[in-house]
């Protein structure tokens, strides 16, 4: 079961308990909150088929999982230029 950390609350801590000031407390929400979207909406997914099929260790090299098909090397790769959905 995937869990998430509210980015609302955890701004909301970063800010009142551990006295971070960098930047205002909206300022982190936003950022928080397109992390989290990342993560959720196109992390996951690479690492859901990768712990299905798992890494192969073979000839003293590993191997990306076949379930990502062109492995998570190239699924991080499609992320970067925002390919992955």
């Amino acid at each position: 079961m995937p869990s998430t950390a509210p980015p609302a609350e955890t701004a909301w801590l970063l800010h009142h308990v551990l006295g971070f000031d960098a930047m205002s407390e909206a300022e982190t929400l936003a950022i928080l909150e397109e992390s989290t979207k990342l993560a959720e909406g196109v992390m996951a997914p690479l690492d859901a088929a990768g712990d299905r099929t798992g890494a192969r260790f073979s000839d003293g090299r590993d191997a990306d999982p076949a379930a990502l098909g062109v492995g998570a090397v190239g699924g991080l790769k499609a992320v970067r230029q925002g390919d992955a959905a």
